[in-house]
């Protein structure tokens, strides 16, 4: 028998191996090959614009998906804690502004979770999960933000904050029923 190539360079010979022995061999090889095959590379999705660069280049720095979801969501910690401050401070303006970043930010790491390849449900699990446990945490402060905000500072932050319970619904709802068990509002 003649030599098999794989695509790494490797050489293997399977002409006196036994039949078992030859199966185990070559779905070895297949396995490593498909292991580096299937590797999964994360979609580039652009990062928010209102990022500073220290939250851009921490975004960037993380390579595995739930390590850079967390980025993500710790960045949005930040701003929303901004964003109250600010509110409390009355400068209503700049508070908005802060929770549209929260917004982006959240937004980005839900994309970013849905861009993860069905094989690696596992990975996108622990990631909608982490958006959903973050959301509910922050719930409490975005309702204290909207409290604090004037009412024509109220009608540019609703839709903001809908937009984010409607991210935490489809997180809950991707991780319950497969897309299936909430009836989404549209």
């Amino acid at each position: 028998m003649r030599p098999i190539r794989s695509q790494h360079g490797l050489i293997v010979i399977l002409a006196h191996v036994p039949g078992l022995a030859r199966l185990i061999a070559l779905s070895t090889m297949l396995a490593g090959l498909s292991a580096v095959a299937l590797s999964w590379q994360p979609v580039p999705l652009p990062l928010p614009a209102e990022l500073t660069e220290a939250e851009a280049s921490a975004l960037r720095r993380e390579k595995s998906p739930k390590s850079h979801v967390e980025a993500a969501l710790k960045a949005s910690e930040l701003r929303l804690g901004s964003a109250l401050t600010l509110a409390r401070q009355r400068q209503y303006q700049t508070a908005t502004q802060q929770l549209v970043v929260l917004t982006s930010l959240i937004g980005y790491a839900d994309q970013y979770s849905r861009s993860i390849p069905p094989r690696k449900r596992n990975d996108r699990d622990q990631c909608l999960k982490k958006i959903e446990q973050t959301i509910f945490r922050q719930n409490t402060r975005l309702e204290a933000i909207v409290r604090e905000l004037p009412f024509e500072y109220r009608e540019e932050s609703g839709p903001l904050i809908e937009q984010i319970r409607k991210i935490r619904l489809q997180a809950i709802n991707d991780l319950l029923g497969g897309g299936t068990a909430i009836k989404l509002p549209e």
